[in-house]
């Protein structure tokens, strides 16, 4: 585990015993499903950190000990802590439209938000028992199953238009600082430039892929807890898994029938795992092909009771590698933003062009 800072446990050791009074019916809950009894009184007498999860790993799981007339207890908190207090509001109501996404799926869940704090610039979730999805057991390509029917189950299930001027204003915003930057040849960008644009007005103008998005969807967002429970009047025992999302931090819903590309949430997902393949392979990604086949296959299960499948909803073609390149380009950003070694810049810049060139010549539509 990340060591925490013994400031940051001093700020969240105090602030749970300032605003624990506010969700003590947690604990009332959590000692009922224990012991059969739900307790008046709670006292609680230590805060110990266990973990530290999450997209920005800023989500510290603690175990609670506490004490009732029952006796001595222990449970999990999620303690979420921000350094500016729209972000705590802007999480708070991500959570709220999530919880309501998924009300009643048994297979995908996401925490209880028990307490937001302005003040202390804080959320406080119930806590989980989940593993991360990099340090879970489950195989490989079960991982990235559940992931697409996870992001399935967000996604809205009618067909709808996508927000065109959301993807001309990435293109304006993103080439503005690259071509502010100097450090890539004007007519490499307008060439780049141009050829993006045609992809916007060729695939989404026809496309009806439009659904809210979970933003950023990413494999620091999932949990997995294994349930082993009993197959009814066979006595024998069936493994099931139950899916966390978290960080619901930039969810976006749909401006009346105008939304998100949901592309934009897969190519996200997978834009770190295929530029590190193709650092692996030397320019020529080859696990990345297998994980988004079994996460489209995940995807794809959930839509099947609508007898729709993800690619009926682009007529002209996928925008996955479009939604990838975005990614990438603003990976490039952040890097001319925060490295202060030019000729590592450059190369890194000149490296991400060459994806970029191997995305738009074989496009995945054709392995998936």
């Amino acid at each position: 585990m990340k060591i925490i800072s013994r400031r940051t446990q001093k700020r969240l050791k105090d602030a749970f015993y300032t605003v624990a009074s506010h969700f003590i019916s947690y604990f009332q809950e959590q000692t009922y499903t224990s012991t059969g009894y739900k307790p008046k009184e709670i006292t609680f007498h230590s805060l110990e950190p266990l973990a530290i999860v999450g997209r920005n790993r800023k989500l510290y799981i603690y175990e609670v000990n506490y004490s009732s007339e029952m006796g001595f207890h222990k449970s999990k908190l999620a303690i979420k802590v921000f350094d500016a207090m729209d972000k705590v509001l802007q999480e708070a109501s991500g959570n709220q439209i999530l919880r309501y996404v998924l009300e009643g799926n048994p297979e995908v869940k996401t925490p209880q938000l028990l307490y937001y704090s302005k003040d202390f610039q804080l959320l406080i979730y119930e806590g989980l028992f989940a593993e991360e999805f990099s340090n879970s057991k489950i195989n490989e390509s079960e991982k990235y199953y559940l992931a697409g029917r996870a992001l399935a189950s967000v996604h809205n299930k009618e067909l709808k238009n996508l927000d065109l001027q959301r993807y001309y204003m990435f293109v304006e915003n993103i080439f503005n600082k690259l071509f502010d930057s100097n450090l890539i040849p004007s007519k490499t960008l307008e060439e780049l430039r141009d050829k993006i644009v045609s992809e916007i007005e060729e695939k989404m103008f026809y496309s009806y892929g439009g659904s809210r998005s979970f933003g950023d969807y990413h494999v620091g967002n999932i949990m997995f807890e294994q349930q082993t429970e009993k197959v009814r009047n066979l006595g024998l025992k069936s493994d099931k898994f139950q899916i966390f999302l978290i960080d619901p931090e930039f969810i976006e819903d749909c401006i009346e029938n105008t939304c998100v590309d949901r592309f934009e949430d897969i190519g996200t997902f997978f834009a770190k795992i295929l530029l590190e393949d193709f650092i692996k392979t030397a320019g020529k990604p080859k696990k990345v092909l297998n994980d988004l086949r079994d996460f489209l296959k995940g995807y794809n299960s959930i839509f099947e009771r609508y007898k729709i499948k993800l690619k009926d909803m682009y007529p002209r073609g996928i925008t996955l590698e479009l939604q990838m390149v975005f990614a990438i380009l603003f990976d490039v950003l952040y890097y001319i933003g925060t490295s202060e070694n030019d000729e590592w810049l450059r190369s890194a810049i000149q490296a991400r062009l060459s994806y970029i060139d191997y995305l738009f010549q074989y496009p995945f539509e054709n392995s998936v």
